[in-house]
């Protein structure tokens, strides 16, 4: 299995990632509402459990919420970036490793056949000056030809090489710190 890019599923799983995001994030703030209305209620309330209580809600508690908050609005953000971020990276177009290796082919193999017919077309006539000029055109058109395709070639060439992503500059468990510090983003 080769790389594969498809920008309409990217997009739609990017909405689809920030829509569940956003939702967690409102059940979370809801939760925190409730965790509130505990704390205040143990305010009113004296003893060494209670202020156990109250103290693991507002160091613990809170703190974990609002850390649950931030994560899944950096993986909403990181999945919404994929779509946006290949497009200006890379191309603009769904594309995957086999069609560009597949295009590639095709343009070496019609580079190939140009230069064949070139030095065909070279061993083809004699030198009068009516097929010197024959000559001088054909070859033109051959040369032509083939530095498109091998601009072209070099384009998909371009393309596939960005979609080879190296997994090693990815954000991962491994590599945590190297993108977000100690303590995160």
């Amino acid at each position: 299995m080769g790389i594969k890019m498809d920008l309409g599923a990217s997009d739609n799983q990017a909405s689809s990632v920030k829509n569940e995001c956003q939702n967690i994030a409102e059940y979370i703030a809801r939760v925190k509402q409730k965790v509130s209305i505990i704390d205040n209620e143990l305010q009113n309330m004296s003893g060494q459990g209670i202020n156990s209580v109250t103290n693991f809600i507002v160091s613990v508690i809170i703190p974990y919420l609002d850390s649950i908050v931030l994560t899944i609005q950096e993986v909403s953000d990181a999945v919404g970036k994929l779509p946006t971020e290949y497009t200006a990276q890379v191309d603009s177009r769904s594309r995957s490793e086999k069609e560009l290796q597949e295009k590639i082919a095709k343009c070496e193999s019609q580079i190939g056949k140009a230069e064949n017919i070139l030095s065909k077309n070279e061993a083809k006539f004699h030198d009068s000056d009516k097929t010197k000029a024959k000559k001088k055109q054909n070859r033109k058109r051959a040369e032509e030809s083939i530095l498109a395709l091998e601009s072209q070639a070099e384009v998909y060439q371009e393309i596939l090489d960005k979609n080879k992503i190296n997994l090693s500059d990815l954000p991962n468990a491994d590599n945590y710190e190297k993108f977000y510090g100690k303590y995160g983003k």
